[in-house]
């Protein structure tokens, strides 16, 4: 590990901005339809700023919020619920600041904005921030402690180069989820747009298959080759294709369990507790009693499935009902009406959406490369025990 010197959070911050306690009642206001967006800890994930739940204020109450606004640059990072998450501010964003969030604006004298981020999110740094919180309920870090949190400092040079080298595959991963979404988009707008006016209940679409679970105090079930993923991938995945999952499971494992291996293509949803998630297997996959399999009956096509139920899932969690949690049996699904293409366009529709899913599984495939890769480069260039010029090497020859 190269010595880089450390220093702490407070000697190479320009600004923290640190909002504990400020409401929109609290500045006169409240939350409304449209307007300035309000950036909550629920908004990072994933090192990004997603929609999730937006919220707004009036252009006066983000004056009064925001007197010091979020610049490109920017390091934002969750407090608490959850602690450490964190995501990196691509250009100036007009947006509140929520109570649960820091913002940190990095001295361009001594650090680079995206290193900083980099440097917060892995290792020694990240640990500390995680060390230095305190709670019983909900686990948290105060500002006092973040400024007390150490990075190590390479030259600036090398810390623009190893920014560089990790954000070129972070911008190509979320260029690659923007594309992905746009293709979701357009196939949905394709396949409502060839609907035929007559329904069919589910049960003449598909046939719903139960997942199951090999013991697991039998060790010659689990570590195998079979992919095994369960409600936790399909929500992960959700709208998506599950390409990889955290347990492998034998074929002994399938034989011996209710699990069932189905093929690549294979439409899952989830089935108790958060109901009605739905992702597509990547490859052929077992997975666990959380989750339905749909099977298209002779005729019908698998992509046929997923997007007739993508458009009826609404009506499907509505059917669920439970008293523990919400849950639906296979008989929720003889009651669901799905709608499926005009004969007269049909073998055109699928075809379409054939070649934008070709396209759609490449784009998720590559990113999955990707990731890897930036997984494996950032604690070796964050300890400089890789220098740039080798990272680089490596990422143009895969």
């Amino acid at each position: 590990m190269t010595d880089w010197p450390r220093h702490t959070l407070g000697e190479v911050l320009e600004l923290l901005i640190d909002h504990r306690g400020k409401t929109v009642k609290k500045l006169g206001g409240s939350f409304q339809e449209s307007g300035v967006r309000v950036v909550s800890a629920i908004n990072i994930k994933g090192s990004r700023i997603n929609d999730e739940n937006p919220r707004y204020v009036s252009e006066a109450i983000f004056r009064k919020w925001m007197p010091n606004q979020l610049r490109r640059g920017d390091v934002l990072l969750t407090s608490e619920a959850p602690l450490g998450e964190m995501a990196y501010v691509e250009s100036d964003l007009e947006a509140c600041l929520g109570q649960r969030l820091f913002a940190l604006r990095a001295n361009p004298q001594m650090v680079d904005g995206r290193y900083l981020y980099y440097a917060l999110s892995w290792g020694p740094s990240h640990e500390e921030i995680l060390s230095r919180a305190t709670g019983t309920t909900v686990v948290g870090i105060r500002q006092a402690e973040l400024v007390k949190v150490t990075i190590a400092l390479p030259p600036l040079a090398e810390q623009r180069g190893i920014a560089e080298m990790l954000g070129s595959l972070d911008d190509k991963i979320e260029s690659n989820r923007r594309t992905i979404s746009l293709l979701n988009d357009l196939m949905e707008s394709v396949y409502r747009a060839s609907l035929r006016e007559q329904s069919l209940l589910a049960a003449e679409v598909l046939s719903p298959v139960l997942g199951g679970t090999p013991r697991r105090d039998e060790s010659s079930y689990w570590n195998g080759v079979v992919p095994w993923s369960s409600a936790k991938d399909v929500t992960a995945n959700e709208g998506s294709v599950i390409l990889t999952t955290a347990e492998m499971i034998s074929y002994e494992g399938v034989a011996n369990s209710a699990a069932k291996v189905l093929p690549a293509g294979t439409t899952v949803i989830t089935a108790r507790g958060t109901v009605g998630a739905m992702a597509r297997l990547g490859a052929p996959m077992a997975f666990n009693q959380s989750c339905y399999g749909l099977i298209p009956v002779d005729g019908i096509s698998p992509l046929e499935v997923y997007w007739s139920m993508r458009l009826a899932v609404a009506e499907l969690r509505r059917m669920a009902h439970g008293t523990v949690f919400d849950t639906i049996t296979m008989a929720t699904f003889s009651n669901i009406e799905l709608r499926l293409p005009r004969a007269d366009i049909r073998e055109t529709v699928l075809g379409q959406l054939t070649s934008f899913d070709m396209l759609l599984q490449a784009k998720l495939r590559e990113s999955s490369i990707l990731s890897i890769l930036r997984s494996a480069l950032l604690p070796l260039l964050i300890t400089g025990r890789i220098q740039v010029h080798v990272a680089s090497e490596l990422v143009e020859s895969s």
